[in-house]
């Protein structure tokens, strides 16, 4: 009896925690955040360098005072503009200030970050007790929202006392969630973010009546607000504005239906009705932002940039939908953080959302094989394909125009090794076939990225890469590796000045015997040290858009010779 009446006892306890598993944990589930902090640690882009963006930012907020105020009052957007600007500014910044830190915590572990995202969540607690005037509300709800996620994120850690807890909690349930629930039942986008916020409220109260009342409203009008073709009747009629009100109801909308399913299991991303569905309202807004002149709507709609909206919401669509042309779009503008105004999707980038869980094993991970998978499957033709590391990486980020307009392909990933790339080049290359490969490798192999590694070992995996390019009638050129003398993340390696060289030279005997091109960005780039100077570099190693303009007329006479 008691062999079985143990196991149906630790049975039913799991079956309850794994009930409460997510409670609290709506925005961000725990799989997502040890997912992140797994590729963060493997340096794995474009994680790493979200991350490094996130860190930056938390750091910026570290000395910055909170403006919590007891009345929040913010008059009408088309009545009193500059008055509702200033007035909304105090909730937008100390919430994306709170939400940051909180990140920028659960991910790094530094309890400075955490006491910080406290700092802010108390003051609000404490200070406001009501939102006035007309657009006092919608701004509570659309800006309030990341204070709420702040608190999902700390909610379950020692550094936020349990005191300070329970008073966050009754400002929710006394103010935010009073401003949430009066603006739900509207017909426009004012709707949606009712919506979001009552489930980022009913989640950390632990309100399951108000989680299904919330769904209950979605699933009600759902197809009201989106037409057939995709149009959103409310919001496409805003003037020069229809595009972005139609992002501004979409970005809510979505991340509503990201928390219902984290809450309750059930997908709404798929529901459709007359070929109707939330997809078909996001591709209506991907391409008229692509296409504004064929807006019918108005004749010069206002439209976001790469670096605002709707990249943010198109790169968290990206990982519902698994769309191409979604990832594409915004690949070349990582990372995305949206750090003002409104809070939904703020760091699309670094938190990957995604309907078939998070893999946290070591399977596909150590050549991060799967890195660009879905890219892969929209590259026609390429003249060149780049091959590299995050020097290669950050190239095609910062001067995307150079890959696009000459037909060139970038293909770095963050922190890896020449046999991380190795292991990847029949994906990443071959299987793309094109005219070129470029090979710029081997920085990271000497900073130790992977253990230690021979000059020699290297340059065999440089030489292996090139072998399998030539055997499929790929030409190639091989890069020097660019000038270094320290490595910022592993200053305990010796010489690294010296092993550059040492590998330098062999891999240009190497292209000499073999007639392969051979660049010498290291000869053209070097300081007296044999470094990367600062005109060049911030870091030492990675080169800034002054940098890669130098090298740019250098590979592409190269590319270009070796086709003539």
């Amino acid at each position: 009896m008691k062999n079985t009446v143990l196991p149906l006892i630790l049975f039913l306890c799991m079956l309850c925690l794994g009930s409460h598993l997510y409670a609290g944990h709506s925005m961000h589930p725990l799989n997502q955040i040890s997912y992140v902090k797994k590729k963060i640690k493997e340096q794995q882009e474009p994680y790493f360098t979200a991350y490094r963006q996130l860190m930056h930012y938390a750091d910026s907020i570290q000395e910055v005072s909170q403006n919590a105020l007891v009345d929040f009052a913010v008059p009408g957007f088309y009545d009193k503009p500059e008055e509702h600007r200033a007035n909304s500014l105090a909730l937008q910044r100390d919430a994306f200030a709170a939400y940051c830190s909180a990140l920028a915590y659960q991910l790094s572990g530094e309890e400075r970050y955490g006491q910080k995202a406290c700092y802010f969540l108390n003051a609000w607690s404490s200070t406001n007790k009501k939102y006035s005037e007309h657009d006092g509300v919608l701004v509570m709800s659309y800006s309030g929202s990341a204070l709420l996620m702040a608190a999902e994120l700390m909610m379950d850690t020692p550094i936020w006392n349990p005191q300070d807890k329970d008073a966050f909690k009754t400002w929710v349930s006394q103010v935010y969630q009073k401003a949430v629930n009066e603006i739900r039942v509207h017909k426009n986008n004012w709707a949606d973010w009712g919506r979001f916020g009552s489930l980022l409220a009913a989640s950390l109260l632990d309100d399951k009546e108000e989680v299904a009342r919330n769904v209950q409203l979605i699933k009600s009008d759902l197809f009201v607000k989106i037409a057939e073709d995709g149009h959103m009747p409310e919001e496409v009629v805003r003037g020069n504005n229809g595009i972005w009100y139609t992002y501004f109801s979409l970005a809510p909308m979505t991340a509503a239906c990201w928390l219902v399913y984290n809450l309750t299991g059930e997908n709404l991303f798929v529901w459709e009705h007359n070929d109707a569905s939330l997809k078909k309202a996001l591709d209506y807004m991907f391409y008229f932002h692509q296409h504004p002149s064929e807006w019918k709507w108005d004749t010069r709609p206002n439209l976001g940039t790469h670096e605002t909206w709707p990249d943010n919401l198109l790169e968290a669509m990206a990982g519902i939908y698994n769309d191409a042309s979604y990832l594409q779009y915004v690949e070349s503008s990582r990372p995305h953080i949206y750090p003002l105004h409104h809070f939904a999707w703020s760091f699309p980038t670094l938190m990957p959302v995604s309907l078939k869980g998070y893999d946290l094993t070591d399977n596909n991970t150590w050549a991060n094989y799967n890195r660009y998978e879905v890219a892969n499957k929209t590259v026609k033709k390429p003249v060149a394909i780049f091959m590299g590391n995050s020097i290669t990486e950050g190239w095609n980020r910062s001067h995307p125009d150079f890959f696009t307009q000459n037909g060139y392909v970038g293909r770095g990933i963050s922190g890896q090794v020449t046999a991380q790339m190795l292991a990847r080049f029949r994906a990443d290359v071959l299987d793309l076939k094109p005219q070129v490969v470029c090979i710029l490798a081997g920085t990271n192999d000497i900073a130790q990225n992977c253990m230690y590694m021979s000059v020699e070992n290297i340059a065999g995996n440089i030489f292996s890469m090139a072998e399998l390019a030539k055997a499929n009638g790929i030409k190639v050129v091989i890069c020097s590796v660019l000038p270094a003398t320290r490595y910022s993340w592993r200053p305990t390696v010796q010489n690294p000045a010296g092993q550059i060289i040492q590998l330098n030279k062999l891999l240009q005997k190497y292209a000499q015997k073999n007639k392969i091109p051979y660049v010498d960005f290291h000869s053209m780039m070097k300081d007296e040290q044999n470094g990367l100077p600062q005109k060049y570099s911030k870091d030492g190693v990675h080169p800034t858009k002054e940098g890669f303009s130098m090298m740019e007329p250098i590979i592409k006479e190269a590319i270009d010779k070796l086709l003539k």
